[in-house]
């Protein structure tokens, strides 16, 4: 986990018609956001946890708490705080366990935001744990080196239940944002006529791409559209980067040809980066299907735990570097702008002081339960 974990608003849907409510707003949370988040909702108060995949749930009449993870019977808490600032608005504040177990400084107004949220004095460690919560999720499992993205509908009586209209309010909480390791593995090439992004809609949108080089002569592959799908900001983090959600209904990335999917996967975020102007997100759950491409079977056997090529530690990222400065053209996100580009879809590689264990441990982790779905034409 990073150590600092907050969340900034992001309205995904918020229709209204007449003065009533459509659709319920969903609103998007993203680990190491740069502010503490105020919804205009009346919410319930109490705190979720969100746990560790290996961490255990327990339910002890209605007090949860996460037991035996990884950071023992820490877990990443949201607080619910109705009615503030004002009457009928909520602040929420998520905080990871590592925040818990570091004593708030008066000069990190993030640590200084969790304490903060529970009305604590900052400079009391101590006040800072917090164990229980009202209910807890578990983030997915299996996705330990990827980005973790979970849905939460809560119902009455759970932290954050509210209600516009007669529809319920639903979060996305993302976590654990992945960054790749140095070095590329198998990497293929295309270009975009465009990057786009719509400050109306805070929706950023590609067109027009396809796969251009792969390494491999006569690849079929080439020639393919890649289609990604949009995306909407989250906002800024603390790292300088700027976060972009996708909808988990529509998350897929396609490589294609007419009836030939070459590559599927979801894209749940992408980041950008401003010092390299680069576009970058983790592609989970992939399915390659080769039709005769060589780059695709390679990129196959990577994450294949029955190919001698497997490689555990690998993550497979699509990219997309913009011709243009994407920051400068829309102003830090506030405006619309447009700019052609190249992508790059590839494996990143295992830190190099790995290397040596990661092929000592090729053969147990043959074995290792790890969903992938590899066909052939």
């Amino acid at each position: 986990m990073s150590r600092y974990l907050i969340f900034l608003l992001s309205i995904v849907s918020w229709v209204y018609s007449t003065g009533a409510a459509v659709a319920a707003p969903s609103y998007t949370f993203a680990e190491g956001q740069t502010n503490p988040i105020q919804i205009i909702d009346d919410a319930a108060g109490g705190t979720l946890l969100l746990c560790e995949s290996g961490a255990n749930i327990q339910n002890n009449n209605g007090v949860y708490s996460c037991v035996n993870g990884l950071n023992g019977n820490l877990s990443d808490t949201i607080t619910f705080v109705p009615n503030k600032p004002v009457q009928g608005a909520t602040q929420i504040t998520f905080c990871s366990e590592i925040d818990q177990v570091k004593e708030p400084d008066a000069a990190n107004d993030v640590l200084a935001g969790c304490s903060k949220a529970r009305g604590d004095p900052k400079d009391n460690i101590f006040d800072l744990i917090i164990t229980t919560g009202a209910f807890a999720l578990k983030e997915p499992a299996g996705k330990e080196r990827m980005t973790e993205k979970v849905s939460y509908s809560p119902t009455q009586g759970q932290p954050g239940f509210g209600m516009q209209g007669s529809t319920p309010l639903t979060y996305e909480l993302i976590s654990d944002v992945a960054q790749p390791k140095d070095g590329k593995k198998n990497e293929g090439k295309s270009r975009g006529d465009s990057v786009s992004f719509d400050a109306g809609t805070q929706t950023l949108t590609f067109a027009d791409d396809i796969m251009t080089a792969t390494g491999f002569s006569g690849d079929p592959v080439l020639g393919a559209s890649v289609n990604v799908p949009d995306s909407k900001l989250v906002g800024p983090m603390l790292d300088g980067s700027f976060l972009f959600s996708t909808d988990s209904a529509a998350a897929t990335l396609t490589i294609g040809s007419g009836a030939q999917v070459f590559l599927q996967a979801q894209l749940p975020v992408l980041s950008y980066f401003p010092d390299r102007n680069l576009f970058i997100g983790d592609l989970q759950d992939p399915v390659f299907t080769s039709f005769g491409s060589p780059w695709i079977a390679a990129m196959a056997d990577i994450f294949d735990p029955n190919s001698p090529s497997y490689d555990p530690d690998s993550v497979l990222w699509f990219s997309y570097s913009p011709d243009q400065d994407m920051l400068a053209l829309t102003g830090s996100f506030t405006g619309s702008a447009t700019s052609g580009g190249s992508n790059g879809i590839f494996a990143d590689a295992p830190e190099p002081a790995t290397l040596a264990l990661v092929a000592l441990a090729l053969c147990g982790l043959r074995f290792r339960a790890r969903r992938l779905h590899t066909a052939a034409a």
